[in-house]
Parts: C-alpha cells; structure tokens; sequence
C-alpha cells in the first residue's frame, strides 16, 4: 500500500484509495474481516478491528527517482 497526501489524505490498501472513516473488508484464509481507518498519517495507517487499533506501516510514492 502507499499513501498520497494532499487536500484529503488516502491510502492504496486493498487494491482501493480510502479514507479515514471509510471501511474495507481484508480477506485471510477466506475469513473476511471489516477494518476501519481511523487515521492516516505520512508513514503509517491506524486501522480499527473489532475494538482493536492495529497501525500499518505504508511506504511513500517515489517519483523521478529511475
């Protein structure tokens, strides 16, 4: 995943832009499992799963840098 700041910052998880307060659904061993965004910050996204904050290290676009 990466993350783009600007006006409203999102971030690539899942294979869709989202932002905080919106919810994904990520699939492990065919056991769905809703996850909210809470918060995105330059490097890292804090997620909310059942009651639980997990933080997702992210990894900046690189631009120019061929």
């Amino acid at each position: 995943g990466a993350i783009v700041l600007g006006g409203k910052p999102r971030a690539f998880i899942e294979g869709k832009m989202i932002s905080a307060g919106e919810e994904f659904t990520f699939k492990y061993s065919h056991q769905p499992y809703e996850f909210k965004v809470l918060k995105i910050y330059d490097d890292k996204v804090e997620l909310e799963y059942d009651g639980t904050i997990v933080v997702k290290k992210m990894k900046q676009p690189q631009f120019g840098d061929d």
